[in-house]
């Protein structure tokens, strides 16, 4: 980064300023917000002219990043109970005793002893007893697992985001202190930005004005198949750039005009008739030097 390149930087009125990654950093601790992009208005002619605006997306007013997954942890696997009860006589078919079956596993031991449960319909009813439990249970397993799969994705997604974001509060306040990007004023760090005069503030309007220029880099990146920037660094040193080339091609086009001019101001000149000659002076008449002696007496 060259440390001469600076971005409208304030009069250093402002030491209590912040950055807008570093409101929603001390917003954290009061609510969780949810990821917004909210309009702003319009900079009342503050912008450059020749800047292209796209229509379809809304500036950036404020970077949001929810502090906690919004899918609920579903905690440790409980299997739901499904226990049924089955009735065993002995070889008799007296002596009834009634068990608790509150497995898959408990069944299957049950039927190796053989057990009397003295009909066959009270065996067919069991045993639908049993099937019930073993796909509810793996029904229940399936739902919880995508459930946990999720949350843990999420959580993980949330990580990364909070890195991000805590990677580019450190990049703004970085600018800000190299002089590059100035301060907030403290008076603004709270205040809605998505109001147009504060839009303008110094501080205020430097931040949006890159958070909105990386947005559309990335939008261009991305539909080149690019990888977009995720570095404030990138993004400032890439707005720059781009500053100071639209800024040479603008005075090669000024350079360009101002000779064009020129050079019609010169052939105007060159195509004027030629006047009248002084009396006594003969143009375009041939003779000696005696000759031209003797007109002129």
């Amino acid at each position: 980064m060259e440390e001469d390149e600076v971005v409208e930087v304030d009069d250093g009125s402002s030491p209590g300023g912040t950055s807008i990654l570093e409101r929603e950093e001390r917003a954290r601790g009061e609510q969780a917000p949810t990821p917004k992009i909210v309009r702003a208005a319009d900079e009342a002619g503050e912008d450059d002219e020749d800047e292209d605006e796209d229509e379809e997306d809304e500036p950036i007013t404020r970077v949001a990043t929810p502090v906690a997954p919004t899918l609920a942890d579903p905690g440790e696997y409980v299997p739901n109970d499904y226990t049924f009860e089955v009735v065993v006589y002995d070889g008799q078919g007296k002596n009834a005793r009634t068990h608790k079956i509150k497995s898959v596993d408990e069944w299957d031991e049950l039927l190796e002893r053989d057990p009397n449960l003295g009909s066959a319909s009270a065996l067919l009813k069991a045993q639908r007893a049993a099937t019930k439990m073993e796909t509810s249970l793996e029904r229940d397993r399936r739902e919880y697992d995508g459930k946990k799969t999720a949350f843990e994705q999420e959580k993980a997604s949330v990580a990364t985001r909070q890195a991000a974001t805590d990677t580019m509060v450190s990049e703004i306040g970085y600018l800000q202190s190299k002089g590059k990007l100035p301060q907030v004023d403290a008076k603004y760090v709270d205040a809605d930005w998505s109001d147009p005069e504060i839009a303008k503030q110094p501080g205020v309007r430097e931040q949006l004005r890159l958070l909105n220029y990386m947005r559309d880099e990335n939008k261009a990146r991305v539909a080149a198949k690019l990888k977009p920037m995720t570095s404030i660094l990138d993004a400032y040193n890439a707005y720059v750039a781009d500053g100071a080339e639209k800024d040479n091609v603008t005075r090669k086009r000024t350079a360009g005009a101002q000779r064009k001019a020129a050079g019609a101001r010169v052939a105007s000149v060159s195509s004027a008739p030629v006047g009248a000659a002084p009396p006594g002076v003969s143009v375009g008449r041939g003779g000696s030097l005696r000759d031209l002696g003797r007109q002129g007496f």
